[in-house]
């Protein structure tokens, strides 16, 4: 059948699916359709999984606490999966942290509920990759250590079709473009500072950080579920416990209000803190303590008589401090004309033919640090 599934010829007349409890063959929507999914072999048994339920708690901790809420969201998260599987999950997991944390020992029992091969693995150069075939048409799609920083902006628009949409395009090999219904619902790993873009307005991440050190303790219990010497074999326990925990994901009654938003934790925010643009962090700051201490403490000398105005700083004044806060910041900045634009946005101007004012100076202070001294003293 595989080998069917890739022949070019089949793949023309016959549009691909992988459609929960379908035949190999069937028709939909006037088309003749080849459906790759496979029944799960996992069997479904009553019973506990108290190693399963640990790697959860320990995997949703935020630090060392643990957090009860964000590992309910999380098994919603999976049984809606599990008892809707060919629906895709409008938000994705995001696990931050230390490798060796447990990761991958949670996903094989949520994919051997799903069945195997009805998921993908993929690596960050698949999703650089011009070719999906091999992951886009699944049910379930585990991104394993996405996505370093550089690719972040290039990636994002791609992953939220992936996410959300309701049909994507398969790309093969020397076949034709292929748009397909999309089923699949995605997790992502990451042990990057800043694994993926998560905006102020995000409704597609929810992200779970636990960036404790790995004790030996835990590395050997994490060890202890695999056969010694096969790092991919499960253990006859380990066996049981997935078999109760696809039983326990199959009967749980999912809280769908709670699933169908990001979980709001303090990981979320803190990535949403990274990304935010620069001209955001810095309008922030400004209005936090004031534009002559930011001015001070990114060492720029700004003269009141020339700079302050009583309707405000000299825009070009600005533009100079926001260069230098950038610098300093670690941000790119943005030309003087888009960070003009943001701040008609945010704040009231006043103008003149050829002068633009912003607001007046707010009463914080904050010590002059000894770069903005040398740059007063050379001024």
């Amino acid at each position: 059948t595989k080998a069917l599934e890739k022949h070019p010829l089949v793949q023309t007349v016959y549009k691909i699916e992988c459609a929960p409890n379908e035949p190999e063959f069937f028709r939909a929507h006037g088309n003749q359709m080849l459906n790759q999914w496979r029944p799960p072999t996992l069997e479904s048994v009553p019973g506990t999984f108290p190693s399963i339920r640990r790697v959860v708690d320990y995997l949703t901790m935020s630090d060392g606490t643990h957090d009860p809420e964000g590992a309910r969201w999380l098994l919603h998260w999976m049984a809606a999966k599990v008892q809707n599987p060919g629906h895709t999950r409008l938000t994705a997991p995001v696990f931050h942290g230390t490798p060796g944390s447990g990761k991958n020992t949670l996903l094989r029992p949520f994919m051997e509920s799903l069945g195997m091969s009805n998921c993908a693995t993929v690596k960050q150069k698949d999703l650089e990759s011009d070719f999906n075939a091999h992951f886009v048409n699944r049910l379930f799609v585990f991104a394993d250590d996405c996505v370093p920083a550089g690719s972040l902006r290039s990636l994002s628009e791609q992953l939220k079709t992936y996410i959300t949409g309701d049909t994507v395009f398969m790309n093969a090999k020397g076949v034709k473009q292929l748009e397909i219904t999309n089923r699949a619902a995605w997790l992502f790993t990451s042990n990057n500072e800043n694994p993926l873009i998560v905006e102020k307005d995000d409704r597609r991440y929810t992200v779970f950080s636990n960036k404790l050190a790995i004790t030996p303790e835990w590395r050997a219990f994490c060890r202890s579920l695999w056969v010694t010497g096969q790092p991919n074999t499960p253990t006859e326990k380990f066996w049981g416990e997935m078999r109760a925990f696809k039983h326990y994901l199959e009967h749980l009654q999912v809280d769908w209000d709670f699933i169908d938003l990001p979980y709001a934790n303090v990981a979320r925010a803190e990535i949403i803190e990274a990304n935010l643009d620069s001209r955001d962090s810095f309008v922030r700051e400004v209005d936090a303590v004031g534009f002559s201490a930011i001015a001070a403490s990114a060492g720029v000398y700004v003269p009141p008589e020339q700079a302050k105005h009583d309707n405000g700083y000299l825009f070009s004044y600005m533009y100079r401090v926001y260069q230098k806060w950038s610098e300093h910041s670690g941000y790119k900045p943005v030309s003087k004309k888009f960070l003009g634009m943001k701040l008609r946005r945010v704040w009231e101007r006043k103008e003149t033919p050829s002068v633009v004012y912003f607001p007046p100076d707010k009463p914080h202070t904050v010590p002059v640090n000894e770069r903005a001294r040398e740059s007063i003293a050379r001024a």
